[in-house]
């Protein structure tokens, strides 16, 4: 199946938009969820003169604890994790620590965080994930706001794959506002590029 068929098939199941690409801009789709939205686009990085297509999830959250993390699989760009004042943390869920590297400054939250079976499941059950939050982007326009993100090399255009990760970022965003680390506000700042 095409991309743009899957992408908006996905749209039409979630009560999603799906917004059709034109020459200087990517197709993209805006998912509500709560307070925020969960956006799905594509984005062209370059490797030197090589361009790389990416495809990108990523939902803006009010984050006043500046909360972070990173988790990846073990292996799976594991230099990424080097990042000044993380540390890697082990969940004390055998199958979790054997496949992601987890890193944040914040142990006890994600520890909390990824206790979840819902989320555990989710994470085993899907494609290799790099899931992050970012403090700073140059479309927050609220120092508040952090971007809950995942990025994958290719177009993803398996349906199944791209539930999954859209039920991860649901989850994510719905245990940090039952715990109090994000707040069930919408964000100020919005994904336009």
């Amino acid at each position: 199946m095409a991309k743009k068929s899957v992408w908006k098939e996905i749209a039409g199941d979630l009560g999603g938009i799906y917004e059709k690409g034109t020459f200087t801009k990517m197709e993209k789709i805006r998912i509500p969820h709560g307070e925020s939205e969960i956006v799905i686009d594509n984005a062209i990085m370059m490797a030197g003169t090589t361009p790389i297509t990416y495809t990108r999830i990523r939902s803006v959250f009010v984050n006043p604890s500046q909360f972070e993390f990173k988790i990846y699989h073990e292996g799976f760009f594991s230099s990424v994790g080097k990042m000044l004042g993380m540390q890697d943390i082990l969940i004390g869920d055998e199958k979790i620590d054997e496949t992601f590297v987890i890193k944040s400054k914040s142990e006890y939250q994600i520890q909390k965080l990824l206790s979840d079976p819902e989320l555990k499941v989710l994470l085993l059950t899907g494609k290799p994930i790099q899931l992050e939050i970012k403090l700073r982007d140059g479309e927050l326009q609220n120092e508040r706001e952090s971007i809950l993100q995942y990025q994958a090399s290719g177009q993803i255009k398996d349906i199944d794959v791209l539930q999954n990760i859209i039920e991860i970022f649901k989850r994510v965003i719905d245990l940090m506002i039952e715990f109090g680390i994000a707040l069930d506000t919408e964000p100020v700042s919005k994904l336009t590029k």
